[in-house]
């Protein structure tokens, strides 16, 4: 394994046990159905369908992703579901689900 391999893998790990560990603090700020969603964003992050690293914004109920294709994902807490905006390589998509729609939000994610 050369260092830039090494570095990688390092970053990585580094990067998920901070994610364990400041779990709870994402709690605190967000609603319990936002909160559901957060979840399933991060499973895809363990594997590997979603980018590190992430930005989860309790305050104002923004979480941005990053898909291993490179599209780049918004998602807005609207009370009622979750806005989400999409761009990759010049090119924008948006679309509104409600919290429990996972499997839509997965789909919508990933295609284009």
């Amino acid at each position: 394994m050369n260092k830039t391999q090494l570095k990688k893998t390092i970053l990585e790990l580094f990067e998920e046990v901070k994610t364990e560990t400041s779990s709870e603090q994402v709690n605190e700020g967000l609603s319990s159905a936002m909160l559901g969603l957060v979840k399933f964003l991060l499973g895809l992050v363990k594997k590997g369908k979603f980018r590190r690293p992430y930005d989860i914004d309790t305050n104002s109920g923004r979480l941005v992703f990053v898909t291993k294709g490179g599209k780049k994902l918004v998602f807005h807490d609207q009370t009622i579901g979750v806005t989400i905006h999409k761009t990759w390589k010049n090119k924008k998509d948006s679309n509104f689900f409600g919290y429990d729609e996972t499997d839509a939000i997965l789909k919508f994610a990933l295609e284009g």
